[in-house]
């Protein structure tokens, strides 16, 4: 580097505009200056090295950028994005676990509002039976009895207890919210026959059931797979529990 200094000194004086009155000693000195220049920076050297046993990358690096096209319309084919990939059952219970979603807070509310039902204090109506008879399977085989009063009240009697009231007044005692039979009896209360049998023995495991799933699915919301199967689940056990409050 020293060297380089002590050239370019001597070569500033020789050629200098003030020292050298031949014109062409201008041109030169501001030779002088850029050889320099790009000597005395590492950098700069380096990449004049490159040039010197490159001479071909300049050009390349220098490729001019392919002419605008001149229609206005024109546009550009993008390259291929690739193979597009099908989507995976979990995308596709992502997407649509927004519209099965509220089937678990139906559950939960259902739920709810027969528990309530249920706790609350039941009502009784004095009625009298207009009609009494058995339903029975294809071969016939004996499946229930089917009350009537003469209020319009309908419902199902099983194990052939309906054949001991006959016609006569009968005391029934229900929900207040669904209206749900619960026990169906005479007015002395001498003979009583449990109804409501959503609300007892086996069947009492559907409404639990959907309890359970609903409230597990309400506070498990970033689990989109176990929602989305809950969900499906409290779809099928609200119409099964639908059917049993207001058909059995």
């Amino acid at each position: 580097m020293a060297e380089i200094k002590r050239a370019y000194r001597r070569l500033a004086v020789l050629y200098h505009p003030d020292k050298n009155p031949d014109p062409r000693a201008h041109a030169l000195f501001q030779e002088v200056n850029e050889a320099y220049d790009v000597l005395g920076d590492p950098e700069k050297r380096q990449t004049y090295d490159l040039r010197l046993a490159n001479p071909f990358a300049e050009i390349l690096d220098q490729a001019p950028a392919p002419p605008a096209h001149r229609d206005p319309a024109y546009r550009r084919r993008r390259p291929n994005p690739g193979v597009r990939r099908d989507p995976t059952p979990r995308d596709l219970m992502g997407q649509y676990l927004p519209y099965f979603r509220w089937l678990t807070v139906v559950g939960l509310v259902l739920t709810v509002f027969l528990a309530i039902d249920l706790a609350l204090p039941a009502r009784e109506y004095d009625d009298e039976i207009a009609e009494i008879y058995s339903v029975r399977g294809r071969r016939g085989a004996y499946r229930y009895h089917v009350m009537i009063t003469t209020s319009g009240r309908n419902f199902r009697i099983y194990e052939r207890e309906a054949t001991t009231f006959h016609e006569q007044p009968i005391r029934i005692v229900a929900t207040p919210i669904f209206s749900t039979e619960l026990s169906v009896s005479n007015r002395e209360g001498t003979h009583v026959v449990r109804l409501a049998y959503i609300y007892r023995g086996a069947l009492s495991l559907f409404p639990l059931v959907l309890f359970i799933i609903s409230l597990l699915a309400i506070m498990l919301p970033r689990r989109t797979e176990f929602v989305f199967n809950a969900s499906i689940v409290c779809g099928i056990l609200i119409v099964i529990l639908l059917y049993l409050v207001f058909s059995i």
